[in-house]
Order: C-alpha cells, then structure tokens, then sequence
C-alpha cells in the first residue's frame, strides 16, 4: 500500500508522458519521502490520504492554473484515486486505473489459488509449505509472519510464475541512481529498505486495505473511466477487475487488456500505454 516508485517508472518505461502533461507524482502519506518519525501512525489512515490527494489537486489547479487534471493510480493507488474521485468529481477530466484493486478480498484467494496451483503444478514444495504456512487468506499474524510478511511471502510465489517483465535489475538500479528528484542516500534506501521500513503505511493499512472494495463502496464515477489491465495480473486479479469495470455507471468507459501483461503494464507494453493516452483519453 503506497510502494514509492517515484518518479522511476516512466524512466523504466522507456516512454514518458512528460511531454504531454505536467506529471505529478505524489509519494502518499506514510510512503517513502512523504514519511518521518513526526508523521503519527494514527494519521496514516485511508480517508486522510484521499484528502492529502485533493488538498494536492486543488494545488496543483492553482498553481498550473488549470481547470481540471487527470488521475491515474496504480494497483493500491486505483482505490486511493477512485475515493478521491468520488468525493470530488469536479476536480478531475478522467479517472484512469492500472492493475485495478476493484475487491482485494476476493482478488486475493484468488490470487493464492494460483500461486498454490502453479506451485503443485511445478512441483515447488518450497513454495507449497510457505503458501500453507501462511495459511489462506484473509493473512493473520502468527508466530512465524505478520500480515504483511504473509503478502510479501504469496506475492514472491505468484512472481516466480507471473512475473512483471523488467529488461534487467541493472537497468532498474540505473533508473534510480540517474533520477535527480532523489538524494544518493534515498535512493539506497528505495532500493534496499523493506516496506516496514521505508513504506509503513503498508502495515498500518493491512485491515483498511483487505476490506477494500470498490463494487461495494464506488458504484458510480462521475468522470471518464480508463482501466488498464494485465490479463496476467495476479496481484490485482484481472477477472475481479473486469467484474467491476463492467458494473460501474460512469459517463463513458474503456477496458484496455494488454496480452501477457502482468502488474505493470506500463514498464511491460510502454508504446501501448503512450498509444492508450494520445489516442484514446487526450481526445475524449
């Protein structure tokens, strides 16, 4: 809940939108940059980081002296925006979601049944003895794993047989170490610390983020919809996603499944992702 990626994905895509838009990329409350030890815990919570992202929108159209902007989350980031967007509408040309975290509850057993039986598949008793030390979800601490170690461990599996296709770890450390919006000593840190570490809300939001649920909560967006989806994606399960793209009511909508994507189809399929912008949300 709220990996700090900042601003190194459009470096790992190789195909930026800067010269299209003013891009903001907005490290949330509790996550990388935006964390230190004054920051409570108890302010770390859902509701308070949908208003820091409106009280950050309303900045933004004051000082780009601009009417409206567009959203885009990312896998937690989907729900994070599609709050936002709910509450306040008006700020926004269109709403635009990739690996969309439509029901994190649901998208989760399934995403431990496919981790479990591509395990048995392989025969990967390693994997097949975490996955039932872990236990299904909903994860609960043991004496072995937290809640959020129990996701790192199943996200790991589901990795290894779905994994998001990088061209090298090298080039992911260059990205990092040429990215100037960055100190030396916080990009080691991006690239070494654990989520506890260097993004806690992912523990301080583990209950928020497990009753999630946009078919519940969000039935209707009042903005254009764009979702943008891996059929591969087993992190945010892909037929969840498309279960609630297709229920949701909003003024006009498009699916765009990219073939053999995983969770990040913008690092995996970047022309793609530029095409989707220029040809399809810029000329809505």
């Amino acid at each position: 809940m709220g990996a700090p990626i900042l601003p190194v994905i459009y470096k790992l895509t190789g195909v930026d939108l800067e010269d299209l838009f003013t891009v903001c990329y907005w490290d949330q409350r509790g996550s990388g940059l935006a964390y230190n030890d004054s920051i409570p815990d108890s302010s770390i919570t859902l509701n308070r980081i949908v208003d820091d992202g409106l009280e950050l929108s309303n900045h933004l159209k004051k000082t780009l002296k601009k009417d409206k902007i567009y959203i885009e989350g990312l896998s937690w980031g989907t729900a994070v925006a599609a709050y936002m967007v709910q509450k306040k509408p008006e700020l926004y040309h269109a709403y635009i979601g990739s690996g969309l975290m439509a029901n994190l509850s649901l998208s989760e057993e399934l995403s431990y049944e496919f981790a479990m039986s591509e395990a048995q598949k392989h025969n990967d008793t390693v994997s097949i003895n975490q996955l039932k030390q872990i236990g299904k979800p909903p994860y609960v601490s043991n004496s072995e794993n937290t809640v959020t170690e129990a996701f790192e461990i199943e996200r790991q599996i589901v990795m290894k047989y779905a994994p998001i296709k990088l061209d090298t770890n090298f080039n992911f450390i260059k990205s990092m170490f040429l990215d100037n919006g960055l100190t030396f000593s916080e990009k080691f840190t991006d690239m070494i610390n654990s989520p506890e570490a260097y993004y806690p809300a992912a523990k301080i939001l583990e209950s928020t983020a497990i009753d999630m649920n946009l078919m519940r909560d969000i039935p209707e967006l009042k903005v254009p919809v764009y979702i943008l989806q891996g059929d591969n994606d087993h992190f945010t399960e892909t037929s969840v996603a498309k279960v609630y793209f297709d229920s949701i009511i909003a003024p006009s909508k498009k699916w765009f499944l990219f073939e053999n994507g995983t969770h990040g189809v913008q690092i995996e399929y970047p022309e793609k992702y530029r095409s989707i912008y220029i040809n399809e949300i810029l000329k809505n």
